[in-house]
């Protein structure tokens, strides 16, 4: 998430109670801590924004449904968990902000535990990575906004930076920092959540470069990658980086989110229906695009670029 937000020993005087005010439609219905607020929606949920940049956490839809049909259902979590024998599931949750999709894979895997009789689940680990901790403390502390909060496990990553179940299965480690350096120290994904907010806050992180270097760190093994964005020019990174690319499901009020792999299989989990990648007809509509290129790719690297597009296996 961008920068840090402390406001250092004055951040009591910065408090300022706002229970009146409106914003896009949502009551800023708490203090605010410090430059991130506590929003809540006509519709009962909270969310956090980023007074910096403007930008709020899941601002349209709930957060805790958003996290589990994007993230979870999506990626056939509770499906993998079940497979007994198979080795540690790793996911890497870029974007910690208020722990929604961390504790809904918490929470997915604690279900798993009580259904699954077949034999012993698999285990997990999962790695957040956040330079900015403000909005989780700023949740956790008014967690009554914030149902998916009520457990053990955010208070104990925030104080420890790491957090196990009782039953030893699963591990929630905390890389407080840049993502691009921690990245390097942390396990090979098999899943990665990626949930930084918008290129316009955290723009290093949507970029070929970027996407290149996530690929590099799943080291040929088979790794899916979710994400909200259904932007062309990302699409091209991811693809331009090495990933297959796929639609994904839709979570209001988008139609569509994106899904990148390594390898095209990855994406298939038994008992569940084939995720289809993108087509030639999107590279179709991709060469007419205006919007064709990531921000970064200069004029004379365009020509490499789109033919290392045209290339990709996924439209051979």
């Amino acid at each position: 998430m961008s920068g840090n937000m402390v406001v250092g020993v004055n951040r009591q005087r910065a408090m300022t109670v706002v229970d009146t005010a409106y914003l896009n439609g949502l009551r800023l219905c708490h203090t605010h801590f410090g430059q991130p607020e506590v929003l809540t929606a006509p519709q009962g949920f909270s969310s956090v924004r980023q007074c910096s940049s403007g930008e709020v956490m899941h601002s349209v839809s709930d957060p805790v449904e958003e996290s589990r049909l994007l993230y979870i259902e999506q990626s056939r979590l509770g499906a993998r968990l079940r497979m007994s024998g198979a080795p540690e599931l790793v996911i890497w949750d870029v974007g910690l902000g208020a722990a929604t999709n961390d504790m809904a894979a918490v929470r997915c895997f604690e279900e798993a535990l009580v259904t699954h009789t077949s034999g012993p689940l698999r285990p997990l680990r999962i790695v957040s990575f956040e330079r900015d901790l403000d909005p989780l403390r700023l949740a956790i502390r008014h967690s009554a906004r914030f149902p998916h909060l009520h457990h053990a496990a955010p208070s104990t990553i925030l104080r420890n930076a790491h957090w196990e179940h009782a039953s030893g299965l699963l591990k929630w480690d905390l890389l407080e920092g840049d993502f691009l350096e921690k990245m390097e120290s942390a396990a090979r994904p098999d899943l990665i959540f990626y949930d930084p907010f918008s290129f316009k806050t955290d723009g290093p992180l949507w970029t070929p470069e970027t996407f290149a270097k996530v690929f590099r760190a799943t080291a040929g093994g088979e790794t899916s990658l979710y994400t909200y964005s259904t932007s062309t020019a990302i699409r091209a990174a991811l693809l331009w980086a090495g990933f297959f690319v796929a639609r994904g499901v839709p979570i209001f009020p988008k139609t569509e989110t994106t899904v990148a792999c390594t390898r095209p299989e990855c994406l298939h989990v038994a008992g569940y229906p084939p995720v289809p990648l993108l087509d030639r007809h999107w590279l179709e509509r991709w060469e007419r695009s205006g919007a064709k290129f990531p921000a970064g790719v200069a004029p004379e690297a365009q020509g490499d670029f789109e033919s290392c597009i045209r290339k990709h296996p996924q439209f051979s």
